[in-house]
């Protein structure tokens, strides 16, 4: 019993650690791509593989038996030039990635900060307007009373809402940041 679930937890251990070996490379159109099998990648790419998991290095050119004859051995990322740039004077991450991608990636988020915030500033004006109005009708009925402590209650519940979306992109750039600067990049293009 001992050594049949040892069995399982090396066979485990084996798989697990197989599974970790991921490819990723970007095609002409700029999309990143992710496989964990290397005959999957299509020969034009194999030249900018990138290995992600546990080993730094893209994988030797299999070799012995059940090796593919002529396959060709994957070598590390070149980063292409940019336009209007002397070669390897590009400006990109270690994926080929530049300044327009990291910027074009963070945009809906600035976006949706900035909406976020100016209906924030409008919903905590009128916020303010009806608190100075409820403070000046201090003789008038109940019920206009209770309304307008409806009015202001459901104007904060609103500001709480755009507070959270503004954390939310708020939270989202940073995360954009810092995979620029963990890719390479410059966390500069983000902002």
């Amino acid at each position: 019993m001992r050594s049949a679930f040892m069995i399982l937890v090396l066979t485990v251990l084996v798989v697990g650690a197989q599974a970790a070996e991921v490819y990723k490379w970007v095609d002409d159109k700029g999309v990143v791509n992710f496989t964990d099998d290397y005959n999957k990648i299509p020969p034009a790419y194999r030249t900018q593989i990138k290995l992600e998991g546990k080993v730094e290095e893209p994988p030797a050119a299999p070799s012995g038996a059940g090796a593919s004859p002529g396959a060709p051995a994957p070598v590390p990322v070149q980063t292409p030039a940019v336009a209007g740039q002397a070669p390897g004077s590009a400006q990109t991450d270690r994926y080929g990635l530049g300044e327009a991608y990291w910027r074009d990636r963070a945009k809906p988020w600035k976006e949706k900060y900035r909406e976020a915030s100016q209906k924030y500033d409008e919903a905590n004006k009128r916020y303010q307007e009806k608190a100075d109005e409820l403070s000046q009708r201090r003789f008038g009925s109940p019920t206009q009373y209770k309304m307008n402590i409806a009015q202001l209650d459901q104007i904060k519940v609103e500001r709480e809402g755009y507070k959270a979306e503004m954390t939310e992109a708020e939270e989202a750039l940073k995360k954009i940041a810092k995979d620029a600067q963990e890719s390479g990049g410059n966390p500069e293009w983000v902002k």
